[in-house]
C-alpha cells in the first residue's frame, strides 16, 4: 500500500487532520528528492570517472603512431574541456551537487592524465612522490571553488599515499614529510565548512571517518629515534579523538568517539603486559626536544584541554575511564619509578572500564553498551591466557565466570525490557 493511500485512509477514518496529511506528504517528497538528488551525484561522479578513464585508454590504444604535436595537443584537450564545463557548472549550474561533483572528477583526473602525458611525451625526469605533489597543489583550488566533497576525498586520499611512499614504502625522506603535512593542513578549512554547513551530510560524515584514519596511519610518520614515544602519541590520539567526539561540534557523529574508543581499548591491551612496559625506553631530558615527544605531548595537552573543558560543562560525575586513560599513560612514561606497577594499571583500567561499559548498558536499557564491556573484559581475560605467570585452573576460572556473567546479564536485560514492555 502506497503511502498516500495510506494518509487517505487515517484522514478518512478522523485519525489525522487535513494540515497533517498534507505536512507528512510534503516531507516525504522532500524525502524522495534527496534520494534522488544523492543518487544523480553518485552517478554524476561515476560518470566523470568513467569519461576521463575511457578518453585515456581510447588515446593509449593509438598513441605510438600518432606525432609528438598531435599527441601534445591530444593531452591538452579533456583539461580543456573540462574547464570549459567547471565554468559553465559555476555560471549556471552552481546549486546543483551532481553538476559539480560530476564535472570537478572529471576536471582532477584530466590534470593528472594532462601532467602524465606531457611527462611521457617530452620524457621529463621525475618520481612519483615530486608527480603527486605537483598533482594535488593543482588541484587543491577545485575543492573550494567548485566546492566539491568528492575531490576532497580524492585529495586526502592522494595526500595519504604520498606520506605513506616518503615515509613507509621508500627511503625515509625527511625532507618531503613536512610536505605531507602542509598537503594535510590544506583540507582543513573545507572539512570546517562541510561540518557548518552540512553537519550530518554523507560527505560530512565520510570525511570523518577517513580524516581519523589518516591521522593514526600517518602519525608514525614522525617516529625517527624516539619510538618508544609513540605509545604516548598513540594513546593521546585517541584520546583526543574520544573527547573531540563529545563536543558540541562533532556531537552528531560516532565517529571519533567509535575510533577514539575502541583505539584506547586496544593500546591499553598492548600494554597489558609486562614484556612492554619493560621494553620502553627510560625517558631522559633529551628526548624533550626531541619531534616525537613535541608531537606526543602537544597532542596531550590539546586532549587534556578538551578534557578540563568538559569537566566544567558537565561536571567530574560525567568522566568516564576512557577519557583519562592518556592522561594516565602520559604521565606514567616520564616517571621510571611507576613502569614497574604500569601493566597492572593498565588491567586494573581494562577492568574498570568493561565494568563502566557494561552498568552503563543496564542503565541505558542499551544490550550494545553492555555487550561492549563484556567484550572488553573477555578480550583480556583472553590476553591473560597467553600470559605464563597464570595456572591454567585460574584461567579457567575466568573464561567460566565471564561467561556465565555475559548470560545473566544478557538475560536479566532482555527480561527487564519484557517488564517493561508489559
Amino acid at each position: 500500500m502506497s503511502v498516500r493511500k495510506e494518509i487517505e485512509t487515517l484522514k478518512k477514518a478522523g485519525v489525522i487532520s487535513n494540515q497533517i496529511a498534507v505536512d507528512i506528504i510534503q516531507y516525504y517528497q522532500q524525502d524522495s528528492k534527496k534520494s534522488g538528488n544523492s543518487l544523480m551525484t553518485v552517478l554524476a561522479i561515476f560518470g566523470g570517472s568513467l569519461v576521463g578513464l575511457g578518453i585515456i585508454l581510447i588515446l593509449a590504444h593509438n598513441w605510438d603512431n600518432l606525432s609528438r604535436m598531435v599527441r601534445t595537443i591530444i593531452a591538452f584537450v579533456p583539461l580543456v574541456v573540462a574547464q570549459s564545463l567547471s565554468v559553465y557548472t559555476l555560471l549556471k549550474k552552481q546549486d546543483s551537487q551532481p553538476w559539480r561533483e560530476g564535472i570537478s572528477t572529471f576536471l582532477f583526473f584530466s590534470v593528472g592524465a594532462c601532467m602524465s602525458l606531457v611527462s611521457q611525451i617530452y620524457n621529463i625526469p621525475g618520481d612519483v612522490t615530486t608527480f603527486l605533489a605537483v598533482w594535488l597543489l593543482l588541484c587543491l583550488p577545485i575543492v573550494y571553488i567548485m566546492k566539491s566533497s568528492i575531490v576532497s576525498m580524492l585529495y586526502i586520499v592522494g595526500v595519504t599515499y604520498y606520506g605513506c611512499e616518503t615515509i613507509y614504502w621508500s627511503s625515509y625522506q625527511v625532507a618531503k614529510l613536512h610536505w605531507f603535512w602542509i598537503g594535510f593542513i590544506g583540507i582543513l578549512p573545507y572539512y570546517y565548512h562541510l561540518i557548518k554547513s552540512n553537519s550530518v551530510g554523507y560527505f560530512t560524515r565520510l570525511h570523518h571517518w577517513v580524516l581519523a584514519i589518516v591521522l593514526i596511519v600517518l602519525l608514525a610518520t614522525i617516529a625517527k629515534q624516539n619510538d618508544s614515544v609513540m605509545f604516548v602519541g598513540y594513546t593521546s590520539l585517541f584520546g583526543f579523538f574520544f573527547l573531540l567526539g563529545g563536543t558540541v561540534l562533532f556531537d552528531k557523529t560516532r565517529a571519533y568517539k567509535f575510533v577514539g574508543s575502541l583505539g584506547t581499548i586496544i593500546m591499553a591491551l598492548i600494554m597489558s603486559y609486562n614484556d612492554v612496559w619493560e621494553h620502553l625506553t627510560t625517558f631522559y631530558r633529551g628526548q624533550i626536544l626531541s619531534q616525537e615527544f613535541i608531537v606526543s605531548y602537544g597532542i596531550t595537552l590539546l586532549a587534556l584541554a578538551i578534557f578540563l573543558y568538559q569537566i566544567k560543562i558537565k561536571g567530574i560525575r560525567g568522566v568516564e575511564p576512557i577519557q583519562i586513560f592518556f592522561l594516565v599513560f602520559a604521565t606514567m612514561f616520564m616517571f621510571e619509578e611507576l613502569k614497574p606497577i604500569g601493566a597492572l594499571m593498565v588491567n586494573l583500567f581494562l577492568i574498570g572500564a568493561g565494568g563502566y561499559q557494561i552498568v552503563k548498558g543496564i542503565r541505558q536499557d542499551d544490550l550494545r553498551v553492555l555487550n561492549y564491556g563484556i567484550l572488553i573484559i573477555l578480550v583480556l581475560i583472553l590476553c591473560r591466557f597467553f600470559d605464563d605467570s597464570l595456572t591454567f585452573v585460574l584461567k579457567g576460572t575466568l573464561f567460566m565466570l565471564t561467561g556465565v556473567g555475559c548470560i545473566v546479564l544478557n538475560y536479566r536485560l532482555l527480561k527487564k525490557r519484557q517488564t517493561d514492555e508489559a
